[in-house]
């Protein structure tokens, strides 16, 4: 498939054995997508938070657990409301579920849309339903999607991943964002959550970048990735796809990506200690 060409692919495929039988189910997570491929895709999206845990046979269930009732806190998309209380079954690498212990009791979500597998429903730990805490960058453009929506985003999350005084902050990190094309460079930084963001530059190609404070590195193998805008490729010929801009003389950036019309791009940075 072409847009592999483009975008840095994570598969994670894994294995579980069942109980009583020999077959074998894997997961395989395709591509992240953007915020607003996930939106667009979903019947709901909602934050809730997980209230209680139920508890069962341990041969019949992952950890004994047969699953954990959420309560809708708030919707941006679909028919839940407020306060409103959902069951939800406990998941498994099978179905790529997420499997709920007692330490997930308080804990808030954002998830895009609940799936149904084997008449299992379940949180999918594939695409980008989150812990809420975690899903700043989506948070930033959800809140105030009245305000933005139509409009080209270029957005991503920089984090230090450590923990002592040594650690840099995530905040005020100059991001620099290139377009192929013109050259010309824009500058944003991040906020106190680590998200950068850029709303309505022009469609092209573009090169996102910055430098990580002295003694950090990139974590390239586990926590970098480009996400994916499902719904702009899917109406592309293989004609209508962009010269790459890595295969041009003098742009030799591994990371460029290309920003479609009033659709969203980007790229997370995470780094590690030396």
């Amino acid at each position: 498939m072409i847009l592999k060409k483009y975008v840095f692919s994570l598969f994670l495929i894994i294995c579980l054995s069942c109980v009583s039988t020999a077959l074998v189910y894997a997961c395989s997570c395709g591509d992240k997508p953007t915020v607003l491929s996930a939106f667009e895709s979903s019947k709901d999206v909602f934050i809730a938070k997980v209230i209680t845990l139920e508890k069962g046979d341990e041969n019949l269930y992952e950890k004994g657990i047969k699953g954990v009732r959420i309560k809708v806190q708030k919707t941006y998309k679909g028919s839940f409301k407020e306060n409103e209380e959902i069951f939800i079954d406990q998941g498994h690498d099978g179905i790529c579920g997420i499997a709920f212990n007692e330490k997930y009791i308080g804990e808030e979500f954002l998830i895009y849309d609940l799936h149904k597998d084997f008449d299992i429903l379940h949180i999918s730990y594939c695409g980008r339903s989150e812990y809420l805490k975690s899903a700043e960058d989506d948070l930033l453009y959800l809140d105030n999607l009245e305000k933005v929506k139509g409009k080209s985003r270029i957005s991503g999350t920089l984090h230090y991943w450590g923990i002592g005084e040594n650690k840099p902050s995530d905040e005020n990190q100059i991001i620099k964002i290139t377009n192929f094309k013109t050259k010309k460079t824009y500058k944003v930084k991040t906020n106190k959550d680590g998200v950068y963001e850029i709303y309505g530059l022009p469609a092209g190609w573009y090169y996102v970048e910055t430098e990580p404070a002295k003694g950090w590195k990139s974590d390239n193998l586990y926590r970098r990735y480009l996400p994916v805008d499902y719904q702009a490729y899917e109406k592309l010929n293989e004609k209508d796809y962009p010269e790459n801009p890595q295969n041009k003389q003098g742009w030799t950036k591994p990371d460029a990506f290309y920003l479609f019309p009033n659709r969203h791009a980007g790229l997370d940075f995470n780094f590690v200690e030396n």
